[in-house]
């Protein structure tokens, strides 16, 4: 049997109209890092000018939120709340998240002073939209640009720019690319770092990384060095070339960095004569070896046989050598 419900409202009930006359109430704003850390941070000098005008004129332009979440005036909107100033809403409409981030990314990739790497980078994340765009004109059959001419048309830059911010955003190192971005780092460099290190060892990289080098110089330097320096070089961030107060950092300069490590080299191979022939001998071998490998000629002299070995080892002039009858057994 079925049940009868009574749906006269009761006089205690209130009464609330479903629609009220008048401007629907504005939500209640809140931050989204998916947005908040869209685009990078504004420096000092925007900063002061922003605040500047708020505390002037008040907010000039509203924050613009979708459903209550905050896309487009994150700064200005916390800014206000801190200054006691009424905030301005903007309420938007979009499909999806993606349309919601597009727009952000177009409305101020041409309006913010962003260097080229930052443009280049926030285009390169409208890259499917941009590709969809270009299967539609396909089957229109409109003539169209090549992919990243038109990522580079947005960003306001060259299409090889867009080509090496993309291996470096694929491929780079945490470091590179957080430099790059704050223009510590040319997007050359950063480039030629992220290319150098395709090839280089487990242990080359580790150096990089732990260090975090931003001369690409260095990598090719790196890959010169041992693997019992280079453990060294991990643990203490120093090339030991020989006493302790010759150590060079491994941030220094390329090339002192490679005098480093050559000079660490050949202190080691100093050692292993020392143990095998004795201290005057390598001593002795050392200096001659120093002196013919200076003078970069063909030369024709007598040396003894841990001469001859020493500078195959180190690759030194070129030789026509004769031993001492003593020395040739």
């Amino acid at each position: 049997m079925a049940t009868h419900y009574d749906a006269t409202i009761s006089p205690e009930w209130p009464s609330v109209p479903l629609l009220q006359p008048g401007p629907m109430p504005e939500p209640r704003l809140r931050l989204d890092p998916a947005f908040a850390d869209l685009l990078p941070p504004l420096d000092e000098d925007e900063r002061e000018a922003l605040e500047a005008s708020l505390r002037e004129y008040g907010m000039l332009e509203p924050v613009r939120h979708w459903f209550g979440t905050i896309i487009d005036g994150h700064t200005r909107y916390v800014m206000a709340q801190d200054l006691g100033i009424d905030v301005k809403q903007q309420a938007m409409m979009f499909r999806d998240m993606a349309e919601a981030r597009r727009f952000v990314i177009l409305q101020h990739i041409g309006r913010r002073n962003l260097n080229p790497y930052t443009r280049a980078a926030l285009a390169l994340t409208l890259q499917a939209d941009v590709k969809e765009t270009m299967r539609q004109d396909r089957a229109n059959h409109v003539e169209g640009d090549r992919l990243d001419k038109r990522l580079a048309d947005v960003a306001n830059t060259g299409h090889d720019t867009i080509h090496k911010v993309r291996t470096v955003e694929e491929e780079g190192l945490e470091h590179v690319r957080r430099a790059a971005r704050d223009n510590e780092l040319s997007i050359r460099a950063a480039y030629q770092m992220t290319r150098a290190l395709r090839d280089a060892s487990p242990p080359v990289v580790d150096v990089v990384k732990r260090f975090e080098l931003l001369d690409p110089g260095v990598v090719s330097t790196l890959a010169l060095a041992e693997p019992e320096a280079l453990e060294e070089i991990a643990m203490t961030g120093f090339v030991q070339p020989g006493e302790e107060e010759d150590a060079v950092s491994i941030t220094a300069p390329a090339n002192e960095v490679e005098r480093a490590i050559q000079r660490n080299q050949q202190e080691k191979r100093r050692q292993a004569y020392i143990a095998s022939h004795g201290e005057r001998v390598a001593t002795h071998v050392e200096a001659t070896v120093e002196q013919i490998t200076s003078t970069r000629v063909t030369l024709t002299v007598e040396l003894p046989q841990a001469v001859v070995e020493r500078l195959c080892l180190a690759g030194g002039a070129v030789l026509d050598i004769a031993l001492p009858p003593e020395l040739g057994a």
